[in-house]
């Protein structure tokens, strides 16, 4: 408020003794996390999020409920605010993702096609997967409107790699370089797969040549949405250049045939099982890309003010993991802090450590924790980035990490310089 913000707090209960906490120019939203409506009364009319809710209790259903579908109701209730403020200017959201495929029927794998791919260097042609035809290698099961399209593999050929392949649409506002990456919802067999990008540009001497950017990502049996950031695309041949993504022409999904080491335990079937593949894919969408972050999780480090027990502390953790997971695959930009255990101690009195990694060990004032946030609510260093910070500590002898603190004052934004040495898309 004091820095001129119009705020809006979403409360679980607007009861005397909850109203007196609240500065009476907040304007107070009785409600719950877990109710998508009330989620949407509250988000009306806001461009951003600090979400700081917590659980009652640590009970399974509480901090499923408060962490995790809380985090997908405000998330996809911020979606919905951009999509109607775009709609009143007769436009689509910036904001939003952009389908770029989504697999209905057979008309939908129109331009895509199976192939396998084996190095020059294997001393084995290419072939067509399990012997068919290309075509044949992709297959979309219907599921009234909905389906998904899948890759199925069975690769001998030694580095073999099988994969579903199309080139990319121009135009109409799919442009990569407009963008920060890829959300897929995708169903796996507990296997690493690969998505690829490729594109031909010319070198020095002026000559045509093709560049593979590869990231990879592994999959569980169910059905999961994927976010792969272009900064996570690497060279598939160490020295070419980052990826440019105005270069980028088509994309794949892939799998490569694996050589299991051979023990006594090592049967044919695992082997056979190494060189099996069966990826779903529902859909592929671009992620925006933004100058600052939309929405503000301050999640947990698992160091509470309370003494857990080990079950509860694996519980509050999986289920602040959860919700992370969903912020990071809406689509928005994100910010997560996981503080250290909070304190009621004056902020601005000791010097901040940030860090990435979960090995922060001390506490932080909640005056500091806020002070992070609302520095994060207009700094582009803060989007789509992960982060651990607590009080200034001495780490033990032998730590291969450098600690990077800074007094938090009005005179100089500390979180900057602070976030430009961690890694981002995190």
């Amino acid at each position: 408020l004091l820095r001129g913000y119009t705020v809006r707090a979403l409360v679980r209960s607007a009861d005397m003794e909850v109203l007196t906490g609240i500065p009476r120019a907040v304007e107070v939203v009785a409600g719950d996390v877990g109710d998508a409506d009330a989620c949407k009364r509250a988000i009306k009319g806001c461009n951003k999020v600090v979400y700081c809710a917590g659980a009652r209790s640590y009970a399974t259903a509480d901090l499923y409920r408060v962490d995790q579908v809380g985090v997908a109701n405000l998330a996809k209730a911020m979606q919905d605010e951009f999509h109607n403020k775009a709609q009143k200017r007769s436009g689509v959201s910036f904001k939003s993702k952009r389908t770029l495929f989504r697999f209905r029927g057979e008309e939908s794998l129109a331009g895509w096609e199976a192939r396998s791919v084996v190095p020059k260097e294997s001393g084995v042609m290419g072939m067509d997967l399990g012997g068919v035809r290309p075509r044949d290698f992709v297959d979309l099961a219907a599921n009234g409107e909905k389906g998904y399209a899948v890759l199925t593999a069975n690769l001998y050929s030694r580095n073999a790699r099988g994969e579903m392949f199309t080139n990319l649409p121009r135009g109409d506002g799919n442009e990569l370089d407009r963008y920060d990456g890829f959300v897929a919802r995708i169903c796996g067999d507990g296997k690493p797969y690969s998505a690829n990008l490729y594109c031909m540009v010319e070198d020095s001497a002026g000559v045509k040549v093709a560049r593979q950017y590869t990231s990879r990502f592994n999959t569980r049996a169910g059905w999961q949405t994927l976010r792969l950031s272009f900064a996570g695309f690497i060279p598939k041949i160490p020295g070419d250049p980052p990826l440019d993504t105005a270069t980028v022409d088509s994309f794949s999904f892939a799998y490569e045939a694996r050589r299991v080491p051979r023990t006594a335990d090592t049967t044919m079937a695992s082997e056979e099982d190494s060189n099996r593949a069966r990826l779903e894919v529902h859909f592929v969408k671009l992620v925006p890309r933004g100058s600052e972050p939309d929405f503000l999780l301050l999640s947990c480090t698992g160091n509470t003010d309370k003494q857990l027990s080990d079950a509860d502390k694996e519980k509050l953790l999986t289920y602040k993991s959860r919700g992370e997971a969903v912020l990071r695959n809406s689509g928005l930009g994100y910010t997560i802090i996981r503080p250290g255990a909070l304190c009621e101690e004056p902020g601005g009195q000791k010097a901040l450590v940030f860090d990435q990694g979960g090995r922060i060990t001390q506490n932080i004032s909640c005056a500091d924790a806020a002070d992070v946030c609302l520095r994060g609510l207009h700094d582009s260093t803060a989007r789509n980035i992960s982060f651990d910070v607590c009080f200034e500590y001495i780490p033990e002898e032998g730590s291969l990490y450098e600690l990077i603190a800074h007094l938090p004052d009005k005179s100089n934004n500390y979180l900057t310089s602070a976030l430009a040495r961690l890694d981002a898309d995190t």
